[in-house]
């Protein structure tokens, strides 16, 4: 897809704050780096859109369906709300991302992104 290289390789897991069993918690999101750029390297931007562009197109081969939703502010993005799963990809000013969100997680935010909204 682009030779740029992911200089910073690290993925986010976010579990649950209560635990389901004794040892376990359940995975609420894990977030990863598709490609990234150095700061101030203007010059990279086409190339984070392609990308972008790209993975998303690859995304929908494989997801099978259109995008549940989509933003262009203040970031560039997709989601997918699929039975078992939210799939969202996401272009900043350096990176790319993808997410991998539970649905009750995924609800939880849209909950409180809504309540923000109203107030």
């Amino acid at each position: 897809m682009t030779n740029l290289e992911v200089n910073r390789p690290d993925v986010s897991v976010f579990v649950a704050d209560i635990s389901t069993t004794d040892l376990s918690r359940a995975i609420n999101q894990i977030a990863f780096r598709a490609s990234d750029a150095v700061l101030g390297r203007s010059d990279l931007e086409p190339e984070l859109d392609e990308v972008f562009n790209a993975l998303v197109q690859r995304m929908f081969e494989l997801l099978g369906q259109r995008p549940t939703d989509w933003w262009i502010e203040p970031t560039r993005g997709l989601r997918w709300d699929l039975p078992g799963l939210v799939v969202r990809a996401k272009i900043g000013v350096s990176s790319v991302w993808v997410y991998l969100v539970s649905p009750a997680y995924q609800q939880w935010n849209d909950e409180y992104e809504q309540s923000a909204e109203d107030e």
